[in-house]
């Protein structure tokens, strides 16, 4: 997906004072939502590189469960506003229920917060699959070595780079989402500050 900039949030911000006024009116044909969902298109918050139908438990889970919302990246907002907005043209007047319960101001604060407390732009478009695939690697390494401390030229069977990518997170520890600090450090013996390791080799 298109890497998300400031610009980009800049151009939406301006509706969450709008969507937060007491006693706004919430209608699908509003003016306001109408300008909103064109503004989301233009700036690419609605993309059709996100597979939407198989968004929708995931996004459920963020309406059922709004602090969530607090952990968001801005690569999950964007799968979450193209998820509300393309379901809104199966499900005439899903967008509006997202704005009146709540979600749409939600999602608004986030970017601002974020916008407000991450000045690493690129860790705002780290992709979620490469993340996952890293993730996976190290939980694999956990699983077979029975420690976290990866050495930093270590290469899995297949050729990913688990090393650097351990000494990655570790180094942009301050700009990383809140959940993937939380899913890290359950890790069993992920520490933030590691040490050369005397682990680096399975004993023969």
């Amino acid at each position: 997906m298109s890497p998300v900039t400031r610009k980009h949030i800049d151009a939406i911000l301006p509706f969450l004072e709008q969507f937060e006024e007491t006693g706004f009116s919430v209608d699908p044909y509003d003016e306001a939502v109408v300008e909103f969902v064109q503004i989301l298109y233009a700036n690419d918050w609605v993309t059709p590189r996100v597979k939407w139908v198989e968004w929708q438990d995931v996004a459920e889970e963020y309406v059922d469960s709004p602090e969530k919302i607090k952990s968001a990246d801005v690569v999950t907002v964007q799968r979450l506003f193209t998820t509300h907005v393309r379901k809104d043209r199966f499900c005439e007047g899903h967008l509006s229920s997202m704005v009146e319960n709540g979600h749409i101001v939600a999602l608004l604060r986030r970017l601002k917060e974020i916008l407000e407390t991450t000045p690493d732009t690129a860790e705002w478009n780290m992709d979620d699959a490469a993340w996952e695939e890293g993730f996976g690697y190290l939980t694999a390494y956990v699983q077979a070595e029975g420690h976290a401390r990866v050495p930093q030229r270590h290469l899995t069977a297949d050729g990913f780079r688990l090393g650097a990518w351990v000494a990655k997170q570790r180094y942009k520890k301050d700009t990383l989402s809140a959940d993937r600090r939380q899913r890290l450090d359950a890790v069993d013996g992920w520490v933030w500050n590691a040490r050369p390791s005397k682990h680096g080799r399975k004993k023969p």
